[in-house]
């Protein structure tokens, strides 16, 4: 599945002066994704994972991929998401390099937290996978859960 613009083309989120903010909403399809039990875009983010625990026993690897394309450069990125007490770790990479993890799970629902990564080195310019999964979870977590509200790139260097 890919993201469309305005007029129906397929397209990649791109800083296409590299300069400009990529920003990734709730409501855009992933380009790709595993196989998992919980996929809904609702009014208010992107729900993918494993609900509970009981529908998977051990870390389950769901994940979203959405193609960006990056001038080389420095940047700062930024993930929105809700947390609550079936949320999961949420592990970001870009280009298959780790830039970091958001710890999700929270005692009660909490909307609108937001994780930043800085320093974040793309070499050279391209597209690039960002890759959101949840390889782990606290342990008082009751699922493998994760909501993404937004995500946004900027280039700082």
């Amino acid at each position: 599945m890919a993201n469309r613009n305005v007029l129906g083309q397929v397209s990649t989120n791109r800083d296409a002066l590299a300069s400009s903010p990529v920003v990734i909403f709730w409501w855009m399809t992933p380009d790709s994704q595993t196989s998992f039990n919980v996929l809904n875009i609702d009014n208010q983010c992107h729900q993918f994972g494993f609900r509970d625990t009981g529908d998977v026993t051990t870390a389950s690897s769901a994940s979203i991929i959405y193609k960006v394309s990056l001038a080389a450069g420095t940047y700062r990125l930024a993930v929105t998401a809700i947390g609550g007490s079936n949320r999961a770790d949420m592990t970001v990479s870009l280009g298959g390099v780790s830039v970091g993890t958001c710890a999700n799970y929270t005692g009660s629902v909490q909307r609108n937290r937001v994780t930043t990564f800085t320093g974040v080195n793309v070499g050279a310019s391209g597209v690039f996978d960002l890759e959101l999964t949840n390889p782990t979870k606290n342990a008082s977590s009751t699922g493998f859960r994760m909501d993404l509200q937004g995500l946004i790139i900027v280039r700082t260097a």
